[in-house]
């Protein structure tokens, strides 16, 4: 039976692996390669990064694409914690200073191995520091990963840990933003967990 392109796709998870599509096939691994390769080329999926073997399926969720990060780098760890800088630079809250970074990060423990051929930043904090954020999480949970933080908790982040490569613009938070960002820094400046 001869199927489309379009239907072998629409029959995948918005995030797959190479495994997903030979159960679907039912062929060799040099076919599910052509396939992808094919598929990449008609828009239909795109991939987390260049040797992740992990791909998104655009045919079925073309504008999630930072929850479909998320959920890719949730298939190697389950900790961490998504940050979208893009987000907070759009809002005019923080600048970089210098022209180089990603607008996705993933906030993980140290000693995470995870592969840097995402097209996520893998940034690693101390494990006591990891664990003081995840006592500021947002309400807004979501399956694929331990936690999501709130956006003062990520300023918080960029200012103790990276002053150096962001500019926070202090008049432009809103004032709940700032006085809760004030609080956390205090508290991952404390010595105790």
């Amino acid at each position: 039976m001869n199927q489309s392109s379009e239907t072998i796709v629409g029959k995948l998870p918005t995030v797959f692996e190479k495994e997903d599509v030979q159960k679907i096939l039912d062929c060799s691994e040099k076919a599910v390669s052509v396939y992808l390769h094919r598929w990449k080329l008609k828009g239909l999926i795109s991939s987390a990064g260049p040797r992740t073997g992990i791909h998104f399926n655009r045919l079925r969720c073309p504008l999630l694409e930072d929850e479909m990060y998320w959920e890719s780098a949730a298939r190697k760890t389950d900790e961490f914690a998504p940050v979208n800088i893009k987000l907070f630079i759009d809002k005019g809250w923080v600048m970089p200073k210098k022209e180089i970074f990603s607008p996705r990060r993933i906030i993980v423990p140290s000693g995470q191995i995870l592969a840097k051929h995402f097209d996520l930043e893998i940034v690693m904090r101390p494990r006591k520091y990891y664990t003081k954020l995840s006592k500021f999480q947002s309400s807004d949970k979501n399956r694929w990963f331990e936690m999501r933080l709130s956006e003062a908790c990520i300023l918080a982040d960029l200012k103790t840990m990276e002053a150096d490569r962001w500019d926070i613009a202090w008049s432009e938070l809103p004032e709940t933003v700032l006085q809760a960002l004030e609080k956390i820094v205090e508290v991952l400046k404390t010595k105790k967990t």
